[in-house]
C-alpha cells in the first residue's frame, strides 16, 4: 500500500493514511510472493550470460568499457610439449571490446617465463583461430614484441577476439619449463590508450620432453612451373609431394599465400586434393592478406608419398601474374599420430624453406560458350510465338569481353529432307533482356548487333527465340519436322576490354537440342472400370457410357464440342431414350428431351490442360419399351470430342468417327423360386409332433 500511496503524497500524518487505512489497503492490494530468482551473481549463469534482475540473459552490451584483455578460459592447461615440435600452443588471450566501434590492436608484448632460455622458443606467432596474424617473432632478453601501426588485428564493436600464441620449440632439449606472460598491449583509439588489463597476465607453464617424432619431407619439384595460362576453371595452382615416414601423421590445416600481381577477386573456388581426393570444403575466396586456408579436421596421411595439390578457378587477371607459396612451417599443421604434437616438415630432408610455385601470367581474356543444361528439348508448338529454341551460357575469363555481334541460325529437317524455311521474329535474349533487333532467322545465320559485355565471375544466359512459323513460305513447317538452333562461330566479333585483344565468340559453332514441331492432340478411351452390363428397365438418369479424354504434353486444348451417337438393337431404339445429357468433369450439359441415332452434339467450353485427363459420361432415361421377351435388346453409346489447341490454334478431335463405348443389355425383373438347400430331407416322423 505504501508503495502506491507514498508517491501520491499520502503518508502517515497527512490525515488520510493511518495504520488502519494501510492495513485495509494492504489486504486489498495483496500481491503474490515474488518468484525465487534464477541467479544472484554472474557466477550462477552459464557462459555468455550475465545475471540481470534474477534472470540469466545474454548481455546487450558487454560489461567492459573500452578494450580489455584477460586470459582466455580455454587457454592451454599445464602440460608437456616436445622438443623440436612446431607451433606449440602456449597461451590464449581474450580481447573484449565494450565500445560501439571496432578497435585495432597495434602492439602486444610478451615475456618468456619458466626455466628455459631465449632460444627455447625459436619462432613465436600470433593466431586467430586457424588464421596466422603475424610473421615469426623471436625472444630477446625474455621479451617478444609484435607491433604493426596498421593493426595486428581488429576487435569488432561489442565483440571479442581470442588470440593464440604458438611457438616452434628448439630441438635437443628436455626438462625445461616454459610459459608466457602478456605484459602490455596497445590499441588505436581516439586517445591512443593502452588496452585495459591486470598485467602481467600469466599463462600456464609447459614442461619440455624429448621424443622421436614422425617425419614429413617435401620432395620433388613444385608445380606448376612458370608460364602463361588461359583463364579457366580447375587450374592447378600448387602441387608438391610430401613423404611421410616413421609413423602416420594428421593434417589439420594448410594455408597458401598468393604473391603475384593478380587481383584477389580474379581467383575463386579453391580446392585441396591429396592423392587425387578432395579434402575439406572448398574455399571461395582469398582472405584480405592473400591467403587461402584449408581446415581438414583432421585428415590422416599414411606413411609413404602423398601428393598435395591445390586447384582454383582463374576468372580474371589478364596480363597479371599469380603464384602460390607455402610460406612457413606455421602455415601447415602436421600432427604426430602417437604424440599428438605438431611436427616440423622439411624440404628435401633439410630445414623448411618457402615452397613456391612458378609465376603464372594470365593470357588475354576469352569467352566460353556452352549449351545450358536446361536448354529446351522435346516438342515445340507449330505456329507458336516467341519460342525458346536454344539456351547457352557465356562465361568470360581473364577480363571483361565486349561481344559486338552474334550470329544465330538453325537447321530444319522435314520428312528426312533439309528444308529451306526461315523463322519469323528471331531475337536474342541475354539475362532476360533483348540484345539486338528482331529479325528473320535464316538457316545460314542472321547477325545480331549485341554490344554485350560479359564480365568474369558473372556468366550470361543467352537464348535464341523465334516463332515456329515459315516466314517466307518456301519451306512449309509441319507436324513432325525437327529444328536445331545454332550459335554460329564468330569472326573477330569480340574484344577484351583491358588487353583490347580481338577474339572470336563462339570459337566454334554451338548447337542446341533437337526440337520436334508438334501441335496438341486429344485421345479418347473407354473407362476401363465401367464395363458392359445388363439393366432392368425402366431407368432414370442411367449411365449409358463412360470415357476418359487425355491431353498432351505440348499445349492446352480448348474443348468445344461433344458428339454422342447411339446404336440400338431390336426393341431398344433411340425412341426409348429421353432427357439425355453429358457430364464432363464437374460440369453437365443441357438436357436433350429426345435424341437421334447420330449427330447429337453439345457445345461446351472447357480447357483441357497439358497432360490432364477428363472423364466424360452419358446419361439418359430409359422407358420399359426397351425390352421384349423374344430378343436381346441392347444399346451402345459412341463419343467424338472436338477442340482447338490453345497455342497453335489447330482444330483437333478424338478421331474421324466416334469411339464405341460400353454395350448395355435391357431386361426386366423376375421372381425365380427353388427349394432351399437347407430344406429337411425325407424322414420318418412321429405323430402328434410339429415338424418343419
Amino acid at each position: 500500500a505504501e508503495e502506491i500511496l507514498t508517491p501520491l503524497g499520502l503518508t502517515t500524518g497527512t490525515g488520510f493514511v493511518g495504520p488502519t487505512t494501510r492495513a485495509k489497503l494492504d489486504a486489498l492490494l495483496a500481491k503474490a510472493p515474488a518468484p525465487t530468482p534464477a541467479c544472484t551473481t554472474n557466477a550462477d549463469c552459464p557462459a555468455g550470460k550475465t545475471c540481470q534482475n534474477g534472470v540469466c540473459v545474454v548481455p546487450a552490451v558487454l560489461p567492459s568499457v573500452g578494450l580489455t584483455v584477460t586470459l582466455a578460459e580455454d587457454t592451454p592447461v599445464t602440460g608437456t610439449i616436445v622438443a623440436g615440435q612446431a607451433t606449440a600452443d602456449l597461451a590464449r588471450f581474450s580481447f573484449v571490446n565494450g565500445d560501439a566501434n571496432p578497435v585495432k590492436v597495434t602492439k602486444i608484448v610478451l615475456k618468456r617465463i619458466g626455466i628455459s632460455g631465449d632460444d627455447t622458443l625459436e619462432n613465436v606467432y600470433l593466431f586467430e583461430g586457424n588464421v596466422r596474424l603475424t610473421d615469426a617473432a623471436s625472444v630477446s632478453q625474455n621479451t617478444i614484441t609484435f607491433a604493426n601501426v596498421a593493426g595486428l588485428f581488429t576487435v569488432p564493436a561489442q565483440g571479442k577476439v581470442d588470440v593464440n600464441v604458438r611457438a616452434d620449440i628448439k630441438s635437443g632439449i628436455s626438462g625445461q619449463t616454459v610459459g608466457l606472460q602478456l605484459t602490455a598491449a596497445t590499441d588505436i583509439t581516439s586517445d591512443a590508450s593502452a588496452v585495459n588489463g591486470v598485467f602481467p597476465i600469466s599463462a600456464n607453464l609447459m614442461t619440455i620432453a624429448s621424443a622421436v617424432l614422425a617425419n614429413a619431407d617435401f620432395t620433388g619439384t613444385t608445380l606448376p612451373g612458370a608460364g602463361n595460362i588461359d583463364p579457366a576453371n580447375d587450374v592447378m595452382v600448387w602441387q608438391r609431394t610430401l613423404n611421410v615416414s616413421n609413423r602416420d601423421i594428421y593434417l589439420n590445416r594448410i594455408a597458401f599465400r598468393q604473391i603475384g600481381s593478380i587481383n584477389y577477386a580474379d581467383l575463386k573456388n579453391f580446392r585441396l586434393y591429396i592423392d587425387g581426393v578432395q579434402v575439406g570444403p572448398a574455399v571461395e575466396n582469398l582472405d584480405s592478406n592473400g591467403y587461402v586456408t584449408f581446415v581438414t579436421s583432421p585428415y590422416k596421411l599414411s606413411t609413404g608419398s602423398r601428393v598435395i595439390k591445390v586447384i582454383a578457378n582463374v576468372i580474371g587477371g589478364s596480363a597479371r601474374t599469380f603464384s602460390f607459396s607455402l610460406r612457413t612451417i606455421a602455415d601447415i599443421d602436421l600432427v604426430d599420430s602417437s604424440y599428438n604434437v605438431n611436427i616440423r616438415p622439411t624440404v628435401n630432408t633439410t630445414t623448411f624453406t618457402s615452397i613456391t610455385a612458378g609465376i603464372q601470367t594470365v593470357n588475354s581474356g576469352n569467352v566460353t560458350v556452352q549449351k545450358a543444361t536446361d536448354s529446351p528439348s522435346g516438342n515445340v508448338i507449330i505456329d507458336g510465338s516467341d519460342i525458346v529454341l536454344a539456351k547457352f551460357t557465356l562465361t568470360a575469363y581473364g577480363e571483361p569481353v565486349k561481344i559486338e555481334t552474334l550470329t544465330a541460325g538453325f537447321t530444319h529437317t522435314s520428312g528426312g529432307n533439309v528444308a529451306t524455311s526461315t523463322l519469323r521474329n528471331g531475337r536474342l535474349i541475354a539475362n532476360g533482356s533483348q540484345v539486338g533487333s528482331t529479325a528473320t532467322l535464316s538457316p545460314g545465320g542472321t547477325s545480331f548487333t549485341t554490344n554485350l559485355t560479359v564480365t568474369p565471375g558473372t556468366p550470361v544466359t543467352l537464348e535464341i527465340r523465334a516463332d515456329i512459323y515459315d516466314n517466307d513460305g518456301t519451306g512449309q513447317i509441319a507436324n513432325g519436322d525437327t529444328i536445331v538452333a545454332r550459335l554460329i562461330a564468330g569472326t573477330s566479333n569480340a574484344q577484351g576490354t583491358n588487353s583490347l585483344t580481338i577474339i572470336n565468340v563462339p570459337s566454334t559453332s554451338r548447337d542446341g537440342n533437337t526440337l520436334t514441331v508438334a501441335s496438341g492432340v486429344i485421345n479418347l478411351a473407354k473407362t476401363s472400370t465401367y464395363v458392359d452390363q445388363s439393366l432392368v428397365v425402366p431407368q432414370t438418369a442411367f449411365k449409358l457410357g463412360s470415357f476418359v479424354l487425355s491431353g498432351n504434353p505440348t499445349e492446352d486444348v480448348n474443348i468445344n464440342t461433344i458428339q454422342v451417337d447411339f446404336t440400338g438393337t431390336d426393341a431398344w431404339t433411340v425412341s426409348t431414350l429421353s432427357d439425355v445429357y453429358v457430364k464432363y468433369g464437374t460440369y453437365t450439359t443441357p438436357v436433350k428431351p429426345t435424341v437421334t441415332a447420330t449427330g447429337n452434339s453439345w457445345s461446351v467450353n472447357y480447357t483441357l490442360a497439358k497432360n490432364a485427363h477428363l472423364t466424360i459420361e452419358v446419361y439418359a432415361n430409359i422407358s420399359a419399351d426397351a425390352y421384349t421377351t423374344t430378343t436381346a435388346d441392347t444399346m451402345t453409346t459412341s463419343l467424338l470430342v472436338t477442340g482447338v489447341t490453345a497455342a497453335s490454334g489447330q482444330t483437333v478431335n478424338t478421331g474421324t468417327t466416334p469411339l464405341t463405348g460400353q454395350t448395355m443389355t435391357a431386361t426386366i425383373g423376375q421372381i425365380v423360386s427353388a427349394v432351399d438347400a437347407s430344406t429337411p430331407v425325407a424322414k420318418i416322423v412321429a405323430d402328434n409332433t410339429t415338424q418343419d
